[in-house]
């Protein structure tokens, strides 16, 4: 029975996943209401300058650690990747405190036991 119920959710999930990225990739450079990179390029060149950059403090603050080309502006790719760095460190910063309280909480029961 366990082993039915969590091959049941393991392959729920698989689908899930699958069903949530393929939805994603549909939309990938397609959205013109982006929020973020249409949002930022006030005036529509297809670049985040500098100045329009300020809009988004983080990205401000990391403006050179982001322009790859080094020619003062922002392509779209070059803001998607920094977007994409700026999840990835978002997330291990979650994962990392989840672990953390989790570990906590196992230490807190293994105590109760004794």
């Amino acid at each position: 029975m366990r082993l039915t119920q969590s091959l049941f959710f393991l392959v729920a999930a698989a689908l899930a996943l699958a069903v949530g990225t393929g939805y994603a990739e549909d939309k990938i450079g397609k959205d013109e209401n982006d929020p973020g990179f249409h949002a930022l390029d006030k005036n529509k060149d297809g670049y985040i300058s500098r100045l329009e950059a300020k809009g988004e403090p983080e990205l401000a603050k990391n403006f050179d650690k982001w322009d790859l080309n080094n020619d003062g502006k922002l392509n779209r790719a070059e803001y998607l990747a920094a977007m994409a760095k700026e999840d990835e460190a978002r997330s291990f910063r979650i994962t990392s405190v989840i672990r953390e309280r989790w570990l906590a909480g196992r230490a807190w029961r293994l105590s109760r036991r004794r």
